[in-house]
């Protein structure tokens, strides 16, 4: 498994077949190992996915990772930022044209180390490659002053830390896995920051990335919870564009909670934005007075999202206004 990704289909790999697997807590207690082997039809290529990570204590779950990756990406899918679902992002993928070769190492330490207080600390190194798919061909301008200057390849090197608070924040753990729970009307507030090192790992960009976001709740008693999230990000840098805020679109057909559903892949980058992402659930206020309705527990859901952000003319002029080739 993932069930949801035995079989794809995209412009780069034509039929792609996956298999993975996961160790539980009866091969080991402290020690979880996981990866995938995945194989494009049409590109006639292996990809990859090793993963490591030590539990180091479970009383404060403390954790040490590792992984190499070598797969196929759609840039504003998946990052790191944003989870989701793997039908979500399996569907995504089959519908896009944008897509990139990545190679990728991840080392990581998280823990909880006061009880709502969680930190993250990470070291990553990722080769991104883009080749020609139908009408997308992506290129960036190395030189800013010499428009004839393109590369279609880079690599990036960044460490970070990310600090949550949230303190009326729960667990679920069994055996080896622990899963957040949120519950509607919670107080949650998170702040990462990313350092890009030139020259580290053949890294060749500079840059900083601010990501703060705040999630709160309000409750109108009888008509319900409305929760909401506010998130602000800055890019500090000259960097190609994948390496700013894609905003995600989708053009699957899965509903997704912070994506811009009506939205397209690659219709909106920022290095600057704010966003908000408002749900109001009525649990019952309404559906409930309805016989069928009330028998089925449907609920009634009201959503509404909006991002405004710009890009520096400094990150502008990186991109083309045409592909030279």
């Amino acid at each position: 498994g993932p069930y949801a990704f035995l079989y794809g289909y995209n412009a780069l790999e034509g039929n792609r077949f996956r298999l993975g697997f996961r160790t539980n807590y009866d091969f080991s207690k402290k020690f979880i190992f996981k990866g995938y082997g995945a194989y494009g039809t049409s590109d006639e290529k292996w990809k990859y996915m090793g993963e490591a990570e030590a539990i180091l204590s479970r009383k404060r779950w403390t954790t040490l990772g590792f992984q190499q990756r070598k797969d196929v990406d759609q840039i504003g899918v998946t990052d790191n930022d944003y989870g989701a679902s793997n039908l979500f992002t399996a569907l995504s993928i089959s519908n896009a044209n944008q897509l990139n070769r990545t190679f990728e190492n991840k080392l990581w330490f998280a823990s909880e180390f006061r009880k709502g207080w969680n930190v993250r600390l990470a070291m990553h190194s990722k080769e991104l490659s883009f080749e020609p798919i139908n009408d997308f061909n992506f290129k960036y301008r190395t030189n800013p002053l010499d428009t004839s200057e393109l590369a279609s390849d880079f690599t990036t090197s960044e460490a970070s830390i990310e600090l949550r608070w949230a303190p009326k924040e729960y667990f679920l753990a069994n055996d080896n896995e622990r899963v957040r729970v949120s519950r509607q009307g919670d107080l949650a507030v998170s702040i990462k920051y990313a350092k890009g090192i030139n020259g580290l790992f053949n890294s060749q960009f500079d840059y900083d990335k601010i990501v703060g976001r705040l999630n709160y709740g309000f409750n109108f008693g009888y008509l319900g919870i409305t929760d909401l999230e506010f998130e602000v990000l800055k890019v500090f840098g000259d960097v190609p564009y994948p390496l700013l805020n894609v905003h995600r679109g989708n053009q699957s057909f899965i509903y997704g909670k912070q994506i811009f559903n009506l939205m397209n892949f690659f219709e909106f980058v920022s290095d600057e934005s704010v966003s908000l992402f408002a749900e109001h659930h009525f649990n019952g206020a309404l559906l409930n007075r309805i016989p069928l309705m009330k028998k089925l527990k449907w609920r009634l859901v009201l959503a509404g999202k909006g991002s405004y952000g710009s890009m520096t003319k400094s990150n502008q002029s990186l991109v083309p206004n045409y592909d030279l080739d």
